[in-house]
């Protein structure tokens, strides 16, 4: 995608819409790859000494570099609204404008074509829900390695949602095998600590229901349902795993949901076997 010619004649009304939001709050304009060739003649007949030149043309190589890989962010933010058939809300909040200020500026040093996905499904959603997004998650973002974005990947595709709760099934004492062969261990689970995606408890983490259960009824990371149940008790509380999003974390996981692949179905049926629970899938 990097320097392709950007075609907005066959954009939809909200992309055009999301398009001139981004402008008013950013500044940012989106449009065709500044011609660098262009650029450096015009350099050139500014009649520079040979050192003043070479700073001149390697500071607009930064800038297009920089402009191009915002362009390609803004692109894949669109092509999201497009293909999920999301609308540009009207609203802002009294730091939309800041907000966008900081996503452009850090924006500009995102290179890799799939963390430029990662930062346009961001952009999409704060478009289209106005306040998804803080200003801790842009730098949590801003700062996270490749292999941290790749092991949050891996545990965002290993939870079960139910109601407003989202818990990651992650206990790396009962299936440390297993979790091995993803690459994930207690080191990468405290790297993901210390950038305040998640937090640790050795001890582990229950989820207690305000009444028991005769059954549950939960989806997975890719909308799988599921119903467990005990034999001959009520279920009263679940015993879950190690891990918990933070705030930042689970805003992270709401913004790039179904972006990555399930865990295969057979993980949450043993999982919860393991347990004592009968699983069923619906």
């Amino acid at each position: 995608m990097s320097g392709a010619p950007v075609d907005l004649t066959h954009l939809c009304d909200s992309a055009k819409y999301a398009l001139d939001k981004i402008e008013k709050n950013a500044g940012f304009i989106y449009t065709n790859r500044v011609a660098r060739e262009s650029l450096i003649e015009r350099i050139k007949e500014m009649n520079l000494s040979p050192i003043e030149e070479a700073a001149y043309i390697s500071h607009t190589d930064k800038i297009i570099k920089e402009y191009s890989r915002q362009n390609n962010i803004v692109q894949h933010a669109i092509n999201h609204l497009k293909e999920n058939n999301l609308s540009v809300s009207a609203e802002t909040t009294e730091n939309s404008e800041e907000l966008f200020s900081i996503f452009f500026d850090k924006a500009k040093h995102i290179a890799s074509d799939d963390m430029q996905r990662l930062w346009g499904r961001i952009l999409a959603g704060e478009l289209s829900s106005p306040g998804s997004v803080t200003k801790q998650l842009l730098h949590t973002m801003s700062i996270m390695e490749r292999e941290q974005a790749r092991a949050f990947s891996k545990l965002c595709s290993h939870t079960i949602s139910f109601g407003k709760e989202t818990l990651i099934l992650c206990n790396l004492n009962k299936e440390s095998e297993y979790w091995q062969s993803l690459n994930i261990d207690l080191n990468t689970i405290l790297s993901l600590e210390s950038i305040g995606l998640v937090s640790f408890e050795s001890f582990g983490f229950r989820f207690k229901f305000n009444a028991p259960l005769d059954k549950l009824c939960f989806k997975t990371y890719s909308n799988i349902l599921f119903e467990i149940n005990y034999p001959e008790k009520e279920i009263k509380e679940i015993d879950y795993g190690d891990l918990n999003f933070t705030k930042t974390g689970l805003s992270l996981y709401n913004a790039i949901e179904h972006f990555y692949n399930s865990a295969d179905a057979t993980f949450y049926v043993e999982y919860f076997t393991k347990r004592g629970f009968t699983v069923k899938q619906l």
